[in-house]
């Protein structure tokens, strides 16, 4: 594992980059578990969901959907792990899927965004991988450059960022 968080090539190969087809479907949950990390189409669904009671004691150490929100007694903004029913959840099918099976509850389907992945850059990285085993010079810096420019975080660039 050590060796993979430091090869930016093995994290961008293993997920997916999505690419520019987007589409609003019904507002269900129907098909979501047929959706697997290799499937062409992806969903972004934006839910209720409620954590039941006796799931809290099981699940204290780390609750499943994470939210922005500002706790008691402070001003400042802070990714929160909490209990609390979520309402208009904006969720990845792959979270989603992690949630209900661990037994959260889906209230209400509100919106459901899908679109098309592809892994178009995994042959770019396997070349610069393999390259970069037998020179070990600009190839690593070509892997971290590819890395950086996939985890920018588009809402800084307004020109790059939509709101939906």
């Amino acid at each position: 594992m050590r060796k993979r968080n430091r090869n930016p090539g093995w994290c961008i190969k293993i997920s997916t980059c999505r690419i520019i087809v987007i589409t609003w479907v019904d507002q269900n949950l129907d098909g979501l578990s047929e959706l697997t990390p290799k499937s062409a189409r992806c969903r972004v669904y934006e839910v209720d969901i409620s954590y039941p009671q006796h799931l809290h004691d099981m699940h204290n150490d780390l609750p499943f959907l994470l939210q922005n929100s500002i706790p008691h007694g402070s001003k400042v903004r802070k990714l929160m792990a909490t209990f609390e029913r979520k309402e208009n959840y904006i969720v990845h099918y792959r979270n989603l899927q992690q949630a209900i099976d661990n037994e959260l509850i889906v209230e209400k389907v509100h919106r459901v965004l899908e679109f098309i992945q592809s892994d178009w850059l995994a042959k770019y990285i396997q070349l610069n991988t393999k390259m970069r085993k037998k020179a070990r010079n600009e190839f690593l810096v070509f892997n971290f450059s590819v890395q950086f420019r996939t985890e920018l975080n588009f809402e800084l660039d307004p020109e790059r960022h939509t709101d939906i």
